[in-house]
Parts: structure tokens; sequence; C-alpha cells
């Protein structure tokens, strides 16, 4: 067993579930396009994507398959910028790789996660981290108004069962920031979970 080649395989198989999707605005006199990535959830082009790369102006948008130079039409049909999750549909597409969220218990602490995507433009990186903290079945989901800017995290005198957005940004985190640095960091909700 050659492990690089297996990562090589694993990469080449889990890249088609990637997409870069071209984002097209006006600001100003100055026409400007931005690229993210996302991963599709079907086989009809449904791409879960990060919000904080969206403007808050009108736009365009279209995307592509990473092996592949065609960009298609594509819609954003849902935005939770709280939560920092937008899911965009590709038009008039069928035939999508996809791959699907687990909530098998399957996720354990210093488990190796990899992750494909288009950290500063390297479009296509192909990442590795570690789960650093356990994963839990019954998360609560956020549904009231607060915003990381104001939260004050416990998890440093009270270990928690799970670690939220808020313990990594916090109101005592920003202290160490001017004002305008972080706005996207310090309006997501604080009690999101992560991994």
């Amino acid at each position: 067993m050659d492990p690089e080649n297996d990562l090589q395989e694993f990469y080449d198989h889990w890249k088609e579930t990637i997409w870069l999707i071209k984002i097209e605005y006006s600001m100003g006199v100055q026409n400007i396009q931005s690229y993210i990535t996302g991963f599709a959830l079907n086989s009809n082009g449904l791409v879960m994507t990060c919000t904080h790369s969206f403007p808050k102006t009108s736009y365009t948008m279209s995307a592509r398959r990473l092996e592949d130079n065609f960009f298609f039409e594509c819609e954003m049909i849902y935005e939770k910028r709280k939560w920092d999750i937008t899911l965009v549909h590709i038009k008039n597409v069928n035939d999508c790789k996809f791959g699907r969220l687990t909530n098998d218990g399957s996720l354990s602490v210093g488990q190796i996660l990899f992750h494909i995507g288009n950290p500063h433009n390297f479009v296509g990186s192909f990442l590795i981290g570690k789960v650093s903290f356990q994963c839990v079945d019954d998360v609560d989901i956020p549904v009231d108004s607060r915003i990381c800017r104001d939260y004050e995290s416990t998890a440093l005198s009270t270990t928690p069962r799970y670690r939220v957005i808020g313990d990594i940004w916090n109101e005592m985190a920003f202290c160490n920031f001017p004002s305008k640095e972080k706005k996207i960091e310090k309006n997501l909700h604080p009690c999101v979970p992560i991994i």
C-alpha cells in the first residue's frame, strides 16, 4: 500500500464534488470578480458554500467544476449569514458527484480531516487538519440573534460538551483587533457548532 497514491486517489475522487463559484459585481466604477469554492450535496447541482464572500450588493454568479473550464449559470437559493452558510443551485446540471454530511457519530477527536478548497486563491488545494474537540449529535441549533462581538465565552471556566464559534471569536478575542477588522467574524452567531 502506497500512502501517497492513496491520498492522490482520494483527492482525485473527491475533487469532483467541488465547484468553483465566480461572483461578479460592481463597486463604484470598478468591476470585480471574486471566487469561492463549495461542495455538491446532491446530483442536481445543490452546492453548499460560505456566505461571507458574497457582496451585499447586486451580483451575478456562475460556477464550474474544478476539472472543467465551462461555467454554468447558478443562483442563490438559501442564505444564513449568521451561520456563514449559503446554498447555491447550479442550473442545468443533473450529474454532480456529491458528498454527504455525516450525522452518524463517525467523527472523533484527533481524526484526520481533508479539505479541498480555495484558500488564498490556491484553487483545488488539498489541506489536512484534525477534529479538535468531540462531536455530539444533539447540539442546540441557535435561533436567537446573538453575535460573536458581544459573546462572553465560558469555555475556559466550564468545559463544554462541544465547541462553538464563540469559543474562538468572542468579545475578548476582538479586544486584540482594531474596531474595523474582523467584521465577518464579529457578526457570526456564537453558538454555531464547530469541529
